[in-house]
């Protein structure tokens, strides 16, 4: 693992723009000044991360601006405050545990409804409201309308995670 000694050693972190730079010219043509990262995929269906590699391994930039801002490496998610993953302004980051992360997360484009914590269900011919808290999910009812469902998904979401809850 990196420390924070060696991290200001390579780069330098802008905390208004959220921009990490090189400190001095790298490998592949990199130039002391230029941004560092790139946009890269998770894995997961909703989005992408900025990755820096350093010292023949990849970090995640969020996580890397914690520990250049704090001195220590995150303990729990590094969860960004606006939805945007690429912008890792040090006033859109926070620590998260797993539920706050998903909480905040934006709307799954797998998601047809348009809303969050609903679904149509056909046997029933209603919508149901359900969410996701510490790895347990919690049935929150079955409703006419998906903003009724969607209105009982808030409520819960703001019980369960207060600052952390995302209409979408």
């Amino acid at each position: 693992m990196i420390t924070q000694e060696r991290l200001k050693k390579l780069l330098t972190y802008a905390p208004e723009t959220g921009l990490i730079y090189w400190n001095d010219d790298v490998r592949g043509g990199t130039k002391k000044g230029d941004v560092a990262g790139y946009k890269s995929a998770t894995g997961c269906y909703n989005g992408a991360y900025v990755k820096i590699g350093l010292d023949n391994k990849r970090y995640w930039a969020h996580r890397l601006v914690w520990l250049y801002m704090t001195g220590a490496w995150p303990e729990r998610n590094v969860d960004h405050i606006n939805g945007d993953s690429f912008d890792n302004r040090w006033c859109n980051l926070r620590l998260a545990n797993y539920s706050e992360n998903g909480l905040n997360a934006r709307l799954s484009r797998r998601n047809k409804l348009g809303v969050k914590g609903v679904y149509f269900s056909k046997t029933k011919n209603r919508y149901v409201a359900e969410i996701r808290w510490k790895r347990r999910r919690f049935h929150l009812g079955v409703f006419k309308t998906a903003q009724e469902a969607h209105d009982a998904y808030m409520a819960a979401a703001v019980r369960f995670g207060g600052e952390y809850a995302r209409a979408a």
